[in-house]
């Protein structure tokens, strides 16, 4: 029996990767919260946690900079205070390499933190997401015809929270740093055409590219979800 822990359980991320893994067989999945680390312990030592809890909201982070990297470094310190682990997959974000703001920085600390203090890590970059269920992210924007402040040429990979979860399961045995993406590059142009949306774009050119194509990640099918919604 594989014993995996999801921290997040209920995130944009967490959720997905629950519902993946327990479809699969001989897989126990421990769903852990913040409430879990402080009230409750557990009797197992855990083949593999999967990090999933760090903000994924960048206004909120850039807004409050310090007090999130303080919340999320005191978090991986009560992981490993309170928790047995084989093995740490710390879910990150392509923000980490590319974006140069607050988010970013605080990505790259976490990412820098969890590399040297965790014996036995993996940290796994994703791209732009489709969650077709949390409705948020940039995708649901444009299918849902809301206004996006980056330009309509900016250029994706994106992968459905679905790819990510059989992606993230593909690579358990790799260590350090990596990133997944869809097979294809896209333009958010092309998408808001494909799909008919009234979105307004409007400021600067920024490619949130993955430096992976992945080809069991199909860009196809991504869109085919997006139309068959």
């Amino acid at each position: 029996m594989v014993k995996v822990g999801v921290l997040g359980p209920k995130g944009f991320v967490g959720s997905s990767l629950v519902n993946y893994l327990n479809k699969k067989n001989n897989y126990k999945v421990f769903r852990i919260d913040r409430n879990f680390l402080e009230n409750r312990s557990l009797k197992y030592k855990l083949d593999y946690l999967f990090h999933c809890a760090n903000s994924g909201n960048k206004k909120k982070v850039n807004e409050n900079y310090h007090g999130d990297i303080i919340n999320s470094l005191n978090l991986i310190n009560k992981v490993k205070k309170k928790l047995l682990f084989k093995k740490l997959i710390l879910i990150s974000t392509i923000s980490a390499r590319i974006e140069n703001n607050p988010y970013g920085f605080n990505r790259r600390i976490i990412e820098e933190y969890t590399s040297k203090f965790i014996d036995n890590s993996l940290i796994i970059r994703l791209p732009v997401l489709l969650n077709l269920f949390q409705k948020r992210g940039i995708l649901w924007d444009i299918i849902n015809s809301k206004n996006i402040y980056i330009s309509k040429k900016s250029l994706v990979n994106p992968i459905s929270t679905l790819q990510m979860s059989r992606l993230v399961h593909s690579k358990l045995k790799h260590n350090g740093v990596i990133e997944i993406g869809s097979d294809k590059s896209i333009s958010l142009e092309k998408i808001a055409e494909i799909i008919k949306s009234k979105s307004y774009f409007e400021g600067k050119k920024v490619n949130l590219l993955s430096n992976r194509h992945c080809q069991n990640a199909k860009l196809d099918d991504l869109i085919k979800d997006i139309k068959n919604f």
